[in-house]
């Protein structure tokens, strides 16, 4: 796979989450535009069965299992963590999605 294929991955990433909108989307975009830099990623991200908008019912479901209050909350860190588990990569990204904001979202504001 070539750059040029990684960047047609890229572009996959950005359509599909345009197409869905909304903040959460937009989250996830950003993380796996930042992690596709190599084949073995990409790949991953293109895996047959692999969406944003089941990754999107993956995290609300988990966010719905913490909920008080019929408020559920996760971390950009236990966000990342399910995004790179359910594409199977594997960062060590300290950084999160670059957008430099470590805290708390809530599933309110997603949805």
């Amino acid at each position: 796979m070539s750059l040029e294929a990684i960047n047609k991955v890229r572009e996959q990433i950005t359509e599909e989450s345009l197409k869905i909108g909304g903040s959460l989307a937009n989250f996830i975009e950003e993380h796996l535009n930042e992690v596709c830099k190599t084949e073995d990623v990409a790949t991953h991200i293109t895996a047959e069965g692999k969406s944003i908008e089941d990754l999107i019912s993956k995290i609300t479901s988990e966010a719905r299992k913490n909920a008080k209050n019929n408020v559920g909350c996760l971390t950009d860190e236990e966000v990342l963590q399910i995004i790179d588990d359910y594409y199977g990569i594997h960062t060590k990204s300290s950084s999160g999605s670059g957008n430099g904001n470590a805290g708390t979202i809530d599933i309110l504001d997603l949805m």
